[in-house]
């Protein structure tokens, strides 16, 4: 699997998991518990990927960049870091 061929949902799993347990916990305590069933889920099988460390440095170069080029997307946070948990729920929320 490609970074090409992962989903939002992949992504934010992956982004979770590079967090440290305590902001990991602050985000997904932001979610709806069925949001973060489904992010601890995805986050458990991303762990088993053998291309987790490149996947990891790929999906956070792409996050940094979002960050430091807001309106490229159309859909990068305009809040500061530390409602990074409301902006993934909104992102991430459907897929």
């Amino acid at each position: 699997m490609t970074q090409a061929t992962l989903t939002n949902w992949d992504k934010a799993a992956i982004l979770l998991r590079a967090l440290t347990p305590e902001p990991n916990q602050a985000v997904l305590s932001q979610l709806t518990p069925a949001q973060a069933a489904q992010l601890r889920s995805i986050m458990a099988n991303v762990a088993k990927r053998p291309d987790l460390a490149k996947v990891t440095q790929d999906v956070l170069r792409e996050f940094q960049e979002l960050r430091r080029h807001p309106g490229s997307s159309g859909t990068a946070p305009s809040e500061p870091p530390h409602f990074a948990a409301n902006w993934v729920a909104r992102q991430y929320g459907e897929s």
